[in-house]
């Protein structure tokens, strides 16, 4: 399984918890966020104002979000993201850096 299929099939397993998953995403070219910086984004199916367009791709996660209460069409690859946490119960997933994360730590 290909590090983009283990990192959807987690998402979507902390997802079906029902609570909140923070995703530390390091952003790489193919990212659409309003921020070029490592970034904490937390998605959730039962949020106060939830995401009524996350969509779980084999490619990454779209989803509008709300940046300064301006509604942002978003897009993060798999290859950007590097850390899950799972709020409650707690549960950390981490992967190890990709070739392109440790080009930018240079």
């Amino acid at each position: 399984m290909t590090s983009d299929a283990t990192k959807r099939k987690v998402f979507e397993a902390l997802l079906c918890t029902g609570s909140e998953v923070m995703v530390h995403v390091l952003p790489t070219p193919e990212t659409k966020l309003p921020t070029g910086e490592l970034c904490v984004i937390v998605y959730g199916l039962n949020q106060p104002n939830p995401i009524p367009d996350l969509v779980v791709l084999d490619t990454g996660i779209s989803a509008t979000l709300s940046f300064l209460r301006t509604p942002t069409p978003t897009f993060v690859p798999w290859a950007a993201v590097q850390v899950m946490v799972l709020k409650a119960p707690l549960c950390i997933v981490q992967w190890p850096p990709t070739q392109h994360q440790q080009s930018l730590d240079l």
